[in-house]
């Protein structure tokens, strides 16, 4: 089993396990059509959804078998859930796993998600054994134009 030793500190974030008392954070922008666009097959969710999505995430705490997802909520300075970071375990064999993270388009643009990213991907491939490499990657921090 691989489970990080919580909080993971950023210059600018803390990473930790996904609450319920997230709900409202997250609901902000998972009702957002330009989020959810990028999410796989969603469409902007009411607060229920939300909510059993941000249940759902927070049972999302270890690696325990493959296909395991390890979630955590990105916390800026200010304590609010600015995004989710999450890392698939791909394959034990190839010691391979998947990132992919959904944050707020009002703190886009400033590096945070690549932050939140960096550090996940850091401690799951040191911990976890897996090489670093990803097998995919999804985004969903829309750009603002110009």
């Amino acid at each position: 089993m691989f489970q990080p030793t919580y909080p993971i500190r950023t210059a600018r974030l803390v990473l930790r396990p996904v609450t319920i008392d997230d709900l409202d954070d997250v609901y902000a922008y998972q009702r957002r059509p330009d989020v959810v666009r990028w999410m796989l097959g969603a469409e902007p969710r009411t607060r229920e959804e939300s909510r059993a999505s941000v249940l759902a995430m927070a049972g999302e705490d270890a690696w325990r078998a493959e296909g395991d997802c390890l979630t955590v909520a990105a916390v800026s300075d200010a304590g609010v859930v600015v995004g989710i970071v999450e890392l698939v375990w791909r394959s034990r064999l190839d010691r391979t796993a998947e990132i992919g993270f959904v944050f707020h388009p009002d703190h886009g643009g400033r590096g945070l998600a690549t932050e939140a990213a960096t550090a996940m991907l850091a401690g799951g491939s040191t911990s976890s054994g897996c090489t670093g490499s990803t097998a995919g990657a999804t985004a969903a921090t829309p750009r603002r134009p110009g």
